[in-house]
């Protein structure tokens, strides 16, 4: 792995725990609003960040960056938060656990765990992939083994119906 040897499980559990920080700041201050991203990201089949932009002018990476900033949040956390979907364009190289965090919320999103908010699927970012070493042969076994974990995997998540 590259730029990953400061890389500690509490860390990335933690980043990842707090990846989507901006939507829970969306629903928790425009409940409303963020209501009207739901239903329209599922209703015209997009993804939720581009409704986000749309409607409400920044999307929850930026929303969840900026809180997390203000909270002093450890920079990895930070990173991860804010560019666990943008790591091609804007991440910093050493951002190695947005790496993680974005193989995890495509697994997570393919693997039909959990709620987005939208029913789109993402592809893996190839710089990503890069960064962790991962290849064609490891994704399809990692999601395999996900399968063999959803029940662990899903006493993590709020069931909110």
């Amino acid at each position: 792995m590259k730029k990953c040897e400061t890389m500690d499980a509490e860390t990335v559990f933690l980043s990842g725990l707090l990846h989507d920080l901006g939507k829970l700041v969306f629903d928790n201050f425009f409940n409303e609003e963020y209501k009207k991203v739901a239903s329209e990201a599922r209703k015209n089949h997009e993804w939720i960040r581009d409704v986000e932009r749309r409607l409400l002018e920044i999307d929850h990476n930026e929303a969840g960056y900026l809180l997390a900033q203000r909270w002093q949040f450890p920079e990895p956390v930070i990173n991860a938060i804010r560019f666990h979907h943008d790591l091609p364009e804007k991440a910093p190289e050493e951002c190695a656990i947005a790496a993680v965090v974005h193989i995890a919320d495509y697994c997570s999103r393919k693997a039909k765990i959990g709620d987005g908010g939208d029913s789109e699927e993402i592809e893996p970012d190839p710089r990503a992939l890069e960064i962790l070493e991962i290849d064609d042969t490891i994704l399809p076994g990692l999601l395999e083994k996900i399968e063999q974990d959803r029940e662990i995997i899903e006493s993590f998540t709020l069931d909110l119906e």
